[in-house]
């Protein structure tokens, strides 16, 4: 039983990280002005804390 459950666990983990993060890559390769300009140490389920100023836009990741 216990092993099933183990199972069902790591398939639920595999999941969620294939598909529960949002990702956009619209700044990749294409930011050559960002400035950090916050860090949260609570991390939210998909990113780790940064806050990061691009032109006009704040993301967090």
């Amino acid at each position: 039983m216990k092993a099933v459950i183990r199972i069902l666990f790591l398939c639920g983990i595999i999941v969620f990280t294939a598909f529960g993060c949002e990702k956009d890559n619209s700044f990749i390769n294409t930011t050559k002005n960002a400035e950090i300009i916050d860090f949260i140490p609570e991390k939210c389920y998909c990113c780790w804390g940064w806050v990061i100023k691009v032109g006009s836009d704040t993301i967090k990741v």
